[in-house]
């Protein structure tokens, strides 16, 4: 992370965001989206997406060849099963054939 933090930004400058780094696009790019992400059906898609741009930057502007941690959802199904009978809890109901 040390590497984005070092690199300067691509958030174009204006209404004085304090944008300075690569990693400051994505913080500014996740407090933008704050409203229009959580709360919805597809907050889990959007944060895997996030996630996965995270990684691909650090990979391809940082030269990082590690891992990245991630919630491996399908060996959680049961977990989201209480969930799914809640409309709107997550953002969507799990389907049934999907749960253990």
């Amino acid at each position: 992370m040390k590497c984005l933090l070092a690199k300067p930004a691509l958030t174009p400058a204006f209404n004085n965001t304090g944008v300075i780094s690569r990693y400051d696009d994505l913080v500014y790019t996740h407090i933008q989206q704050t409203f229009s992400i959580h709360y919805t059906g597809h907050f889990l898609a959007w944060h895997r997406y996030y996630t996965a741009t995270y990684e691909r930057m650090l990979r391809d502007e940082c030269g990082y060849e590690g891992g990245q941690p991630y919630w491996d959802c399908p060996s959680n199904l049961s977990f989201l099963h209480p969930l799914s009978a809640v409309p709107g809890a997550l953002g969507s109901k799990v389907a049934p054939e999907l749960l253990p």
